[in-house]
């Protein structure tokens, strides 16, 4: 307990990020007057019982004064959370029905896709068939390219006609779950809307300090494109530099993953941590005097706030300048500050802001990275001993990126199902490399005026881009660049993680009871694991997925799967990824889904129809109605790309369901499906529905 003195703010910033994944996972239906009345008696208790106690050395009413205190912190991130949560205001637009047209404010810069312009918008108010009134909600608009490029910038009040629609859960098992990704952004709706469908009513009605960011961001970019002639470059320094991460390729983003550089692609802690050096060193001998070192102060919160402001305010990103923020002025006021408790206080400064936030991937593994550098780097660094000065610096490095690498596993694994085996190779040369990039790459913008020096310093961020990239592909075609396919669970990861802090608390503590609890927790975590293999093993299913305008199906037994599909889909490795991926992961199958396996299947053809047989089930696909098909006897119909255009087709054949894809059109769809309802037969529409899975 005695340990937990020196980290106050520490111990606060995880009780109140226990509250706060309270609220997420256990949301109470009470209103916000009910949690704040809630949240004031246990305060009124709080201070009732340190006036009449606080005297006493009695331990046991010290640990119910600690435990009340305690209880106040966890309820503090439990209310602030649900009055973050816009759903609990009534004007909410969940909360409205009937709109033909509504209003909306562009909060963020308009990202350009393939076929349309995406602007994250805030409701202003709706119209019903009442009249209009106020409302609020984020929403996302999608107006589709025409001729024209949508007209639309921060800032713009938009009236649009229509209702815009709920988001979407996904549709497969295991599929990233997008609503609940936008849902901790208070995102609830979205809407696909063409031109001649919307009209920007006012402008510039955004913040004028954002709106400065986001013309200042243009201009960046606009130099970039000037003088960076190769596309691969060009958009590798876009993203490392300004954030702008939606021209990577995905071949772009395999090889960085593979080598364990990612993090070099989005703007991160690491990039926050180079602009703050570069401060430092500039700024070096204005530190000295009284008055210098309050300007410095300025400056440097202002440039870092700003540098954050440019790249859209990442989670990442936000930790790393609020952390350098609160160290710069603990330095100003001549004040030590602790590692742990600036790392704490940026982490509760951001969760009162945004309470979300926690759920952010990127503010996870960015906490977790610092965390594990801090308290891992010495301990890990001190195993080696080396006298050679370059040699010396490289195991300086190395160190740090095993540190990060460690701390963030078990996230990387549960989210990202792979581990890149060269990480410790490829740092070696990337970080040192992001340094240069950024340092000339802030070179350039800050000389870009000046003919001839600016296409200097651009030739050489280019060349230094290059030689980068080359060599992170270069790691990527070594063999076994990463461990794929390994799927853990939550509990998994919490395993893990306590498992890496029990062992370098052993290396400094030495403590046996350390290394019985290491051995039990693996021990549970080979039992969960080997509970997983068993049940998969076991396990007999036929998965109909629900990916649009693709047929598949899925046959799984045991660690086997045979994919039956279009061969568009088949070849289609980044829907493969998304849609079937997980799916096969959480079974126990590696390996690529278009691998096709020996399996029990047996597939004839009937023209374009297929009849399957697997462990005893039937299953037909119908792809154009044929007299061979109209009197089988089969368990399940499957109708695809309009096959039939009537139900009273599948008179003459015997079937205990039928399940419609999306490869049908809309209204043959619908006919079907109303058709089959009155008729009362069993029927299953993968778009409504989502995907389908019979357990043999």
């Amino acid at each position: 307990m005695y340990a937990w003195v020196a980290f106050p703010l520490l111990r606060i910033a995880l009780l109140f990020s226990v509250g706060i994944v309270l609220a997420v996972e256990l949301p109470l239906q009470i209103s916000q007057n009910r949690i704040l009345l809630i949240l004031i008696v246990i305060f009124a208790i709080y201070l009732l019982f340190w006036k009449k106690y606080k005297q006493t050395k009695f331990f046991s009413l010290n640990t119910v004064f600690g435990l009340i205190a305690h209880l106040l912190i966890v309820m503090s991130g439990y209310a602030a959370l649900m009055f973050h949560n816009d759903r609990n205001n009534r004007n909410h637009l969940l909360y409205q029905h009937n709109i033909t047209s509504y209003q909306v404010r562009i909060i963020d810069e308009p990202e350009d896709k393939k076929k349309s312009v995406r602007c994250l918008a805030e409701v202003i108010s709706v119209r019903d068939s009442i009249g209009w009134k106020s409302s609020v909600g984020n929403i996302f608009i999608y107006i589709r390219k025409g001729d024209e490029k949508p007209g639309v910038h921060y800032g713009d009040i938009v009236l649009i006609s229509g209702s815009p629609d709920r988001t979407q859960p996904p549709k497969n098992p295991g599929e990233f779950d997008y609503q609940l990704y936008l849902s901790y952004k208070n995102v609830f709706h979205q809407d696909f809307i063409r031109q001649g469908e919307y009209s920007v009513i006012a402008q510039n009605q955004g913040y004028g300090f954002y709106s400065l960011a986001i013309t200042s961001r243009k201009y960046l970019k606009e130099i970039l494109h000037k003088y960076i002639s190769h596309d691969r470059e060009r958009v590798i320094a876009m993203a490392l530099l300004l954030g702008t991460k939606n021209e990577l390729t995905p071949e772009i983003n395999e090889a960085y993953a593979s080598a364990g550089a990612m993090h070099v692609l989005a703007v991160s802690g690491l990039h926050v941590g180079i602009v703050y050096g570069l401060m430092l060193f500039f700024f070096k001998r204005s530190q000295k005097g009284k008055i210098m070192r309050w300007v410095f102060l300025l400056i440097t919160l202002s440039g870092l706030w700003s540098y954050a402001l440019i790249t859209g305010l990442s989670a990442s990103v936000l930790r790393a300048v609020a952390m350098f923020s609160l160290m710069t002025i603990a330095k100003v006021i001549n004040r030590n500050s602790n590692i742990y408790n600036t790392l704490a206080a940026a982490g509760l400064i951001l969760l009162c802001f945004d309470p979300y936030m926690i759920m952010a991937v990127g503010f996870q593994l960015s906490f977790l990275a610092v965390f594990g550098i801090v308290y891992m780097t010495p301990k890990i660094y001190g195993m080696l001993s080396v006298d050679q000065y370059l040699l010396n610096k490289a195991w300086e490095v190395t160190s740090v990126s095993i540190a990060a690498q460690i701390a963030t596993a078990p996230l990387v694994l549960l989210y990202f199902h792979q581990f890149p085996t060269y990480f410790f190779l490829s740092n070696l040369v990337v970080i040192p490399a992001a340094f240069a990039i950024l340092a000339t790459g802030i070179g350039l913008f800050a000389i870009a005026w000046i003919p001839y020096v600016n296409t200097f310093v651009a030739w050489i961020l280019e060349k230094l881009i290059y030689l980068t990239n080359e060599f992170v592909f270069l790691i990527e075609r070594l063999p076994n660049n990463t461990i794929d396919d390994l799927y853990i669970n939550t509990l998994q990861s919490w395993m893990i993680i306590l498992c890496i802090m029990l062992f370098f608390g052993w290396i400094y503590y030495k403590r046996s009871y350390q290394l019985i609890f290491i051995t039990a927790l693996i021990a549970i975590f080979v039992g969960v694991q080997e509970y997983r293999t068993y049940s998969n093993s076991q396990r007999k299913e036929v998965v109909f997925y629900a990916i649009g305008r693709h047929t598949a199906i899925d046959f799984i037994e045991g660690n086997q799967a045979l994919l039956v599909t279009d061969s568009i889909l088949i070849k289609d490795e980044n829907k493969l990824r998304f849609h079937i991926k997980p799916k096969r992961l959480k079974s126990g199958i590696v390996g690529a889904v278009n691998h096709q396996v020996q399996h029990k299947v047996i597939s004839r053809k009937i023209g374009k129809n297929e009849f399957i047989v697997w462990n005893g089930l039937r299953v037909l696909i119908i792809r154009e109605f044929h007299r061979e098909i109209e009197n089988v006897n089969v368990d399940i119909v499957l109708v695809a790309n309009n096959g039939i255009t009537s139900i009273s087709q599948l008179d003459n054949m015997k079937f205990e369901r039928i399940i419609i894809d999306d490869t049908n059109r809309s209204y043959i769809h619908k006919k079907l499906l109303n058709q089959a309802h009155d008729k009362a037969l069993n029927v299953i529409s993968l778009p409504l529905q989502g995907s389908y899975t019979l357990v043999i």
